[in-house]
């Protein structure tokens, strides 16, 4: 090993594998631009609160620019509505996701919320399933 830092504390070879992902990556955000990634994540955010209008699904900041979207189901927790999703195949988060003070706005701070999240890569279809599966849920 080297005597001098910091190589002296980084053993081992580089990892070429997240080297290249990182690049294709910053290509890929270059060649469809931010703007565009940004339209197709709203439309996909648009899509997905319509299809859940339903008066026992409670969504926050339904004016979201990002593509995030943070419900509740009333009468279910955070946690039960993640897990049965889960058992659909559907990844969502449940908690307070490290921001309880932005939990403690919103009046969720005892059991959180679930918060689903798209990428320009989300199909609509995936939104549509998303949003039947959740829909089942208030039944």
């Amino acid at each position: 090993m080297p005597d001098y830092y910091p190589d002296r504390l980084e053993a081992g070879t580089l990892s070429a594998m997240a080297i290249a992902g990182l690049g294709e990556g910053i290509r890929f955000v270059l060649r469809t631009g931010p703007k565009n990634i940004h339209k197709r994540e709203r439309e996909l955010f648009v899509r997905c609160r319509n299809a859940l209008d339903n008066k026992k699904i409670r969504i926050y900041d339904d004016n979201c620019e990002g593509a995030n979207l943070l419900f509740n189901i009333r009468g279910k927790t955070a946690a039960e509505v993640s897990a049965a999703l889960d058992r659909k195949g559907i990844c969502t988060r449940p908690g307070l996701h490290c921001a309880p003070d932005a939990h403690y706005s919103l009046g969720t701070q005892q059991d959180g919320a679930v918060r689903a999240s798209f990428s320009c890569f989300t199909t609509e279809k995936e939104i549509d399933i998303f949003a039947r599966e959740v829909i089942n849920l208030t039944k």
